[in-house]
């Protein structure tokens, strides 16, 4: 064998070796590369999926964020118009207390003034009462120092009658009995006299009064002494 020969024994083998081992690179590089870009995918894949589920958790905060802050809003708002509410309901109950209490005050004023009033009315009656108390006694006693005529004689001028239409009477007997037997000899139409308040010996059997209206056939007018 020649040299020549031996050299391309030699160089074959060597540029198959050489050949294999690029190949073999290259399908290396290939596949690493076919596996970092699979991985690169798998990562993008997985961030873009953890970003749309970070965004899908954050939009969900952002709803319960606003839920809460809507719901705290209400109630805020509700118990905001009940204290308004519950204030109103205090202005009313104190305006109508106040109002009860000046109604209650011009009522007592109203009745100390009607007091005073009638203190002042009544006072006023006394007097005139007290004062034709005393004309009446005064006038009883001028009368009665004068005889029965006399005193006749001044009734008739003071009330205006014809003093031929007055007379007197004396009679002896029962009050009421005697009143009774006048009245029905002269004819009376109407008997005029006085009645004081009883006693208890006589609250239950009746007055010389009592008797009179109840058997007088004529009208009786009894005056309260």
């Amino acid at each position: 064998m020649s040299t020549i020969d031996a050299m391309g024994v030699l160089v074959v083998p060597a540029v198959v070796g050489l050949v294999a081992f690029l190949l073999g690179y290259l399908l290396r590089r290939t596949i690493a590369e076919a596996k970092i870009k699979s991985a690169e995918e798998a990562a993008r894949r997985i961030l873009e999926e953890a970003k749309k589920e970070a965004d899908a958790q954050q939009r969900e905060v952002v709803v319960e964020a606003k839920d809460e802050t809507f719901r705290l809003k209400r109630e805020a708002e509700r118990e905001i118009r009940d204290q308004r509410a519950e204030i109103q309901r205090l202005e009313r109950r104190l305006v109508q207390r106040e109002e009860n209490l000046e109604r209650k005050t011009e009522a007592l004023e109203q009745r100390d003034r009607q007091q005073l009033e009638d203190q002042q009315h009544v006072a006023a009656l006394r007097e005139g009462a007290e004062r034709l108390k005393r004309e009446q006694q005064t006038e009883l006693e001028r009368i009665a120092g004068q005889s029965a005529e006399e005193a006749l004689a001044i009734v008739a001028k003071e009330t205006g009658l014809d003093a031929s239409r007055i007379s007197a009477v004396v009679r002896q007997g029962g009050i009421y009995h005697e009143i009774l037997e006048e009245a029905k000899v002269m004819q009376a139409d109407l008997i005029v006299m006085s009645s004081h308040r009883p006693a208890m010996r006589t609250y239950f059997l009746g007055s010389n009064a009592g008797h009179v209206v109840r058997y007088c056939k004529c009208s009786v007018l009894v005056v309260r002494g």
